[in-house]
């Protein structure tokens, strides 16, 4: 792994070229699926990348696509930790609520800056996969008909409050994932302020097109899946037909 010029822990160059990084990897496969997929069939696909993740080492030429000196600056405010419960200030000095191992975060500024910048290389690395993904929808006719789905299990603070990575914080950073719901001529291009929870997925994904409940069939002795799934059909706020997915308590 190239270091990054700052020196600034976890952040470098992928030592293999972008085609044999597994961002790539994993596009190579799900488009592999889909060439062989008979176009007339139904299908369901999960294209999982781990990235952007820790450590910050996206292949060239994404290691240098941004400044470090041009990304946005952290959020935080001077003295935010003492007026919280001291796991924050804890987790500030070292983090061991993901690694398992203590180690310091409170990093220096430049080195913040290396670690957002490497993860924008990675986020750019990401987009020019799922477009090679959309570009075999496309060229087999099948995007019309498919509805495609961009989330993430959770999000990344970033430096965000003096910290890195993840842990058991409601800070905006990690709550606030992508969730883009994309079907042409059936879904309207819109934005939506809703809630919704990654719970929301499914139920959401099985309305849509028009499968029925998961729900276990008493009949069948099912015992130990619950009776329903948890979670509601996000459609009505995708078709524009409602603010919200949930209806107060009567």
């Amino acid at each position: 792994m190239r270091p990054a010029p700052s020196g600034a822990e976890g952040c470098g160059r992928y030592p293999l070229p972008e085609d044999m990084h597994h961002s790539h990897y994993v596009a190579d496969r799900t488009i592999a699926f889909l060439e062989k997929h008979p176009a007339d069939a139904p299908f369901f696909a999960i294209c999982s990348f781990p990235d952007p993740h820790h450590p910050y080492v996206p292949p060239a030429p994404w290691d240098g696509a941004y400044d470090p000196a041009d990304v946005p600056a952290p959020v935080g405010r001077a003295g935010e930790h003492d007026e919280l419960h001291p796991l924050f200030r804890d987790a500030r000095r070292f983090d061991a609520w993901v690694s398992g191992r203590r180690r310091p975060t409170d990093l220096p500024g430049a080195h913040v800056r290396d670690v957002i910048a490497h993860t924008y290389g990675m986020i750019g690395l990401l987009d020019a996969q799922i477009g090679r993904v959309l570009d075999t929808l496309e060229r087999r006719d099948l995007r019309r008909d498919t509805v495609v789905v961009f989330l993430s299990d959770h999000g990344d603070l970033l430096g965000d409050h003096g910290l890195l990575n993840k842990g058991p914080f409601h800070f905006e950073g990690l709550l606030r994932v992508p969730m883009i719901w994309s079907w042409p001529d059936r879904l309207p291009p819109r934005r939506s302020a809703a809630l919704a929870s990654l719970l929301d997925v499914v139920p959401t994904l099985l309305d849509l097109t028009g499968c029925p409940s998961l729900a276990a069939d008493p009949s069948e002795g099912v015992q130990a899946q619950p009776p329903e799934l948890p979670g509601t059909s996000l459609r009505p706020v995708l078709e524009g037909r409602s603010a919200t997915p949930y209806r107060a308590p009567s």
